[in-house]
């Protein structure tokens, strides 16, 4: 919030975070939900629709009579609103949730683990972007972080393979016990990635 003190007023602020926090997050769950449940292709056009969704109101927000970042909250939580109200009434799984204290329990340090690493990833991946805009101010940043974004696209096909090789060695794990399978994964996530 201090970065964006001067840019942004407290109210414009708490509207996007409330989108993303409060609207935005819970459209994730229902895509890990149907990833987890091995329904891929309705995760995938719940994404499709979800962005296409944002994206309308991007193309509506370009028709407003007052183009502010004020006015362009309300677009985005609409946008964000509307995705949310499709993944649920329609792509999230109809089936009753088990609360299983037990498991839970059991689970409960390497979830702590894992949200840690979370935390510190989105913490690092967004760092960078706060220091372009302490230091060369809001029109710096807003084009660093749309040429990141453009780089984070070129990682699209890497991070889907890595997740179809880690899934296929969580079934087969002798599956890297051969040099050459090795030095394929290792050349194919290098040729792809330059």
């Amino acid at each position: 919030l201090v970065f964006f003190a001067s840019t942004v007023p407290l109210s414009v602020f708490a509207a996007i975070v409330f989108a993303e926090a409060l609207l935005w997050r819970p459209v994730e769950v229902a895509l890990i939900v149907n990833n987890g449940l091995g329904k891929f292709g309705r995760a995938a056009l719940m994404t499709i629709l979800a962005t296409a969704l944002r994206a309308l109101g991007a193309v509506l927000f370009m028709f407003a009579v007052q183009p502010s970042i004020g006015v362009w909250s309300w677009y985005y939580i609409g946008a964000n609103a509307a995705s949310l109200l499709i993944a649920f009434g329609f792509f999230y799984p109809r089936q009753r949730l088990r609360l299983r204290l037990a498991l839970y329990l059991r689970r409960l340090a390497d979830s702590i683990y894992v949200a840690g690493a979370e935390v510190l990833f989105y913490l690092q991946m967004e760092f960078d972007k706060l220091l372009v805009l302490a230091i060369g101010g809001p029109h710096l940043a807003g084009i660093y972080a749309i040429i990141m974004r453009l780089v984070d696209l070129t990682a699209i096909p890497i991070r889907t393979f890595s997740m179809m090789l880690v899934q296929r060695m969580m079934r087969a794990p002798e599956l890297l016990s051969r040099l050459s399978v090795k030095s394929g994964i290792e050349g194919g996530v290098f040729a792809v990635s330059t």
